[in-house]
């Protein structure tokens, strides 16, 4: 599933098992699944969402290397990406950067699908971490977030 960027409030089932960093000046970061156990091969979409926390209006990046994604498998290790996962995680060229106002209590969401930037392929406990840029030498960060892939 591609990248898709969303402004607005997530909705309530996008939460079910959901983990929120530390605030960082303003920010909040918080990484969603609609469930905590899916099926071997079942789709699994992370929402991604960064929200505003203070009484004023916050600039954050858009475009960039502005993010990445860590999952840890059963056996303790990062699970590789797919080749979908490396081009989406680690773009090679970026003709401009943008970035986008948030007012307060604003989100700026993200939809990342995992299984189609990771090679999930066994059952047991995934660990989920997110690492965001909010400016140039600033990162916010959520997880762990815990899920369990059944067969």
């Amino acid at each position: 599933m591609p990248c898709i960027l969303l402004l607005g409030e997530p909705s309530s089932n996008e939460k079910i098992n959901s983990a929120t960093g530390s605030e960082v000046e303003g920010l909040k970061l918080t990484i969603s699944t609609t469930n905590k156990v899916f099926q071997l091969g079942q789709p699994i979409h992370l929402s991604i969402s960064l929200q505003n926390v203070t009484t004023n209006n916050l600039v954050v990046p858009t475009t960039g290397q502005i993010m990445s994604v860590e999952v840890i498998g059963p056996d303790g290790k990062a699970v590789q990406e797919t080749a979908f996962g490396t081009k989406m995680l680690h773009p090679t060229i970026f003709v401009s950067h943008f970035s986008e106002s948030l007012s307060p209590d604003q989100n700026l969401r993200m939809g990342a699908g995992l299984t189609a930037w990771f090679c999930i392929t066994n059952s047991g406990e995934y660990t989920v971490t997110v690492l965001r840029e909010i400016a140039k030498t600033k990162h916010i960060s959520a997880g762990p977030l815990k899920i369990r892939i059944i067969q």
